[in-house]
C-alpha cells in the first residue's frame, strides 16, 4: 500500500510540474547583450542570456559592469540596460488587434533606454525606488543610482514622473529632465542628456553579442 501511495504521489509530481513551467509568458526577446547579463524567470534559477533568447514576465534581468543587454517587446517596444543594471518584469500583456495592452517594469538599479513601440502608451509605466514614470510616447533615459535617486532624461516625446514619497506629478517634455531624490515629494527640473553608457546607443553602433555568445566568447565561464 505504501508503495503504491508513492508511486501515485510521483505521477501526481510530473504532472504538476510541466504545467507550473508553462506558467511563464515569454513576453520578449533579447537582442544584443555585450560582456555578460543574466536572467532569472519566476520560479527558475538564474541563466546567462544571449541573442536570441525569451525573456518571460516577472524574469529580473542584470547585467554585469561595463556590460548592456537589449530587450524587444511584443508590441516593438524596446528596452536598453546599460552597465550594472537590474530591471524586473513585472507586468506585459498585449492585444496586437487592438494595441491596448499593460506594461509594468521595475527598474532598480542601472541606467536604462526605452522607446515605445505600438502598445497604447497610457498602459506603461515604470517604476524606481524614488519615482513612478508614466509614457506618453517616448524615448527617455533612466538613471537610479546606489541610493535610489533617479534621474529621468527625455529625448523624445514626453513622460509623467510621481515621486514615490506622494507630491504631485511632474511632467517631463523633450529636452528635459527630472531628478527624484530618495523619499523627495517633489523633483528638480533641468535639460536633457544623454548618457554616456554606449550600451543604451543603437545595437549597431555598440559591440556586442550577435551570434549567440557574448563578448567573451563563451558560456561555460561568467563574471559578476
Amino acid at each position: 500500500m505504501r508503495v503504491f501511495c508513492v508511486a501515485a504521489l510521483l505521477a501526481v509530481s510530473a504532472s504538476v510540474v510541466p504545467f507550473a513551467a508553462s506558467q511563464a509568458e515569454p513576453v520578449g526577446q533579447v537582442t544584443m547583450v555585450k560582456v555578460w547579463a543574466y536572467g532569472t524567470p519566476p520560479t527558475e534559477a538564474r541563466r546567462d542570456l544571449y541573442k536570441p533568447d525569451s525573456v518571460d514576465q516577472d524574469e529580473v534581468v542584470e547585467t554585469v559592469t561595463s556590460g548592456a543587454l537589449h530587450m524587444e517587446f511584443l508590441d516593438q517596444s524596446v528596452l536598453r540596460l546599460g552597465s550594472a543594471s537590474t530591471v524586473k518584469l513585472d507586468e506585459f500583456v498585449y492585444n496586437p488587434a487592438t494595441t491596448d495592452g499593460q506594461m509594468a517594469v521595475n527598474l532598480s538599479k542601472g541606467v536604462f533606454r526605452f522607446v515605445t513601440g505600438k502598445m497604447t502608451k497610457s498602459g506603461i509605466s515604470f517604476t524606481t525606488p524614488s519615482a513612478t514614470i508614466g509614457v506618453r510616447g517616448t524615448d527617455f533615459i533612466a538613471t537610479v543610482d546606489a541610493a535610489g535617486n533617479t534621474t529621468i532624461s527625455v529625448l523624445e516625446g514626453a513622460v509623467d514622473v510621481t515621486p514615490a514619497a506622494g507630491g504631485p506629478g511632474i511632467s517631463v517634455a523633450a529636452g528635459q529632465s527630472v531628478t527624484v531624490a530618495m523619499g523627495a515629494s517633489s523633483g528638480q527640473i533641468g535639460q536633457a542628456f544623454r548618457n554616456p553608457d554606449v550600451g543604451l546607443d543603437d545595437a549597431g553602433s555598440t559591440p556586442g553579442n550577435d551570434g549567440g555568445e557574448n563578448d567573451l566568447g563563451s558560456s561555460s565561464s561568467s563574471e559578476e
